[in-house]
């Protein structure tokens, strides 16, 4: 069932960004970098705030996956959210007018603003299905914790499509955003009659925020690392910039998906293994995250990072040649990410808040000086692809700190899978001569064709070198079974 669960999450999530990157190629080609680069400022100017309202579903999670009474927990979540969302509201206007008429900050257009203004109202209705989501992740039902995100997706992607091919900027993107949102509302309302509601429970709430206070740093430090440097990007450079990195995030992002559906799966699991001190299933289920991870993952993420050139102009156009090996790296960052997943989830497991707090406070330390280093035209000054390179410098001081603390933690040990690394690491180096050999000489044809040739040869020598038998092609196969995934849908539906 876990299988089908995390396989259920999995692609759920995949569809989601399939349509979103889709419709994003689309739009980009159509739109250009410019409007994609104002969309994403208005939606990083709001995410800075976004920790007010996102520091209870962490809390709400654990405490319905340890067994309280469920109906309390849910009617004391809500109540906390939508008091955090009048909080929200007041803090972000507050500091947007504050900003334009107290310190008479220059936006560059008036269309900016509008965007931001538009976008916080996009992001409060935007709310709404990932309170929906918190509330089926506690109950590991992923099927009805993905459905509005999925129709969302659906309606938006169409819609913005539409509204970029009659020719409408950036306003008209963020207002078919909030439209989208709407639509799914009264799917969310149905839903939500079907998941139990008890009392305020004032023990719950005082539960809630001891559990959240500590998250409070978390969520406010994960906020800042998400959103702001795309902010710093464009005081340092423009909007123009920040479209380049946008584009190239929003389609290398896809990999982010498995640690996205680890993440939902794992947390509540690890809760209820480290709540029974069962630590036997937890070094199993994350040995079997790794072992598909290097076996079935990593071999693709070398082939993406490869062929960044052919995939970035393939699909968006010369205009967009800037982004080539922005993706490239932020391909490799969100592997490095996937990876530490389920490391990170463990301490969360086991309930150190605030380990994992001080341990998000020391991050942005290191993301701060880093990003001031990489886009300061004083110091390397290198823009969006400063921005890329941060990425990948935070996710491995991320990876390193949750190996080392989990360890010390837990006591489980970890295979780093160096083999792995090296084997990739060469092969990635000696493919790249050889296409490298095949665009000098012209031989355009053959380097078109290279990349289903890459895949073959790699996994002939994993196998050669025994380190992919046959068991995990048959595991592979179990876990992409549409017989069971089937079941698993009708069974929580």
């Amino acid at each position: 069932m876990i299988k089908q669960k995390f396989l259920f999450d999995f692609v759920a999530k995949f569809a989601i960004q399939i349509i979103t990157a889709l419709a994003g190629i689309v739009v980009a080609r159509l739109a250009g970098p410019s409007v994609m680069g104002m969309v994403n400022y208005g939606t990083s100017y709001v995410g800075v705030f976004s920790f007010i309202v996102g520091i209870f579903g962490t809390a709400h999670i654990k405490m319905v996956s340890e067994g309280k009474d469920e109906g309390d927990c849910n009617k004391t979540y809500w109540m906390i959210s939508l008091s955090a969302i009048v909080v929200f509201l007041i803090c972000t206007l507050s500091y947007f007018f504050i900003q334009k008429y107290y310190l008479h900050h220059n936006f560059g257009s008036a269309d900016l603003q509008m965007v931001i203004l538009l976008s916080i109202v996009a992001y409060v209705i935007g709310l709404f299905p990932q309170y929906n989501e918190t509330f089926f992740i506690a109950r590991t039902e992923q099927v009805r914790s993905n459905l509005p995100n999925l129709l969302k997706a659906v309606v938006y992607n169409v819609l913005r499509i539409v509204v970029v091919a009659l020719g409408f900027g950036a306003i008209a993107l963020v207002n078919i955003n909030i439209l989208s949102g709407l639509i799914v509302l009264p799917f969310i309302y149905v839903l939500f009659r079907k998941i139990p509601f008890g009392r305020f429970n004032k023990q719950y709430f005082r539960n809630y925020m001891l559990i959240s206070l500590p998250v409070v740093v978390i969520v406010f430090t994960n906020a800042l690392m998400a959103y702001s440097d795309k902010l710093v990007l464009e005081y340092y450079s423009n909007v123009k910039e920040l479209g380049y990195y946008s584009v190239a995030f929003s389609i290398g992002g896809m990999i982010l998906l498995l640690g996205k559906s680890a993440g939902t799966v794992f947390f509540p699991l690890f809760s209820k293994y480290f709540s029974d001190n069962d630590f036997d299933s937890v070094r199993k289920l994350s040995r079997k995250f790794d072992d598909f991870l290097f076996k079935f993952v990593f071999p693709f993420v070398l082939l993406l990072s490869m062929y960044s050139p052919l995939i970035i102009k393939g699909l968006l156009g010369p205009k967009y040649a800037s982004s080539v090996d922005i993706f490239s790296i932020l391909v490799v960052a969100s592997f490095i990410m996937l990876w530490g997943t389920p490391y990170g989830n463990m301490l969360a497991g086991l309930g150190k808040f605030w380990l994992v707090a001080k341990i998000n406070v020391f991050q942005f330390l290191f993301f701060a000086a880093c990003l001031v280093l990489l886009l300061d035209p004083h110091f390397l000054g290198l823009k969006s692809m400063g921005l890329a390179i941060n990425n990948l410098l935070l996710n491995l001081f991320s990876l390193v700190v949750s190996l080392l603390y989990a360890y010390r933690r837990t006591k489980i040990r970890f295979d780093l899978r160096l083999r792995y690394i090296l084997f990739g690491a060469i092969f990635y180096f000696l493919w790249y001569l050889g296409c490298k050999a095949l665009l000098d000489h012209s031989y355009k044809l053959i380097y078109y064709i290279s990349p289903l040739f890459f895949i073959i040869v790699f996994y002939t020598f994993m196998y050669l070198m025994k380190w992919i038998e046959r068991k995990d092609a048959r595991f592979l196969f179990s876990l992409f079974n549409p017989k069971a995934l089937s079941n698993y849908v009708k069974d929580e539906m």
